[in-house]
């Protein structure tokens, strides 16, 4: 479970589980520019989802800086 006080440092929202709310499309948190993905956003999973939390999020970031993802 990641840390709440510091994800609430940095102006993420968490959810009544302790877990950062984040949207499932793009894994960005309740503060813009903010992404969280992998463990410390589902809790302990498997590589396989850790790593398309990270695709996901770089394909938001792409597209915020006006570049279409492959």
């Amino acid at each position: 479970m990641p840390d709440a006080s510091l994800l609430g440092a940095f102006g993420a929202r968490c959810g009544p589980d302790g877990r950062p709310v984040v949207d499932a499309a793009t894994q960005e948190s309740s503060r813009p520019g903010l992404y969280i993905g992998g463990d410390a956003s589902r809790g302990p999973a498997s590589i396989i989802a850790a790593a398309a939390d990270g695709r996901r999020a770089a394909w938001a970031i792409l597209r915020e800086a006006g570049i279409a993802p492959p």
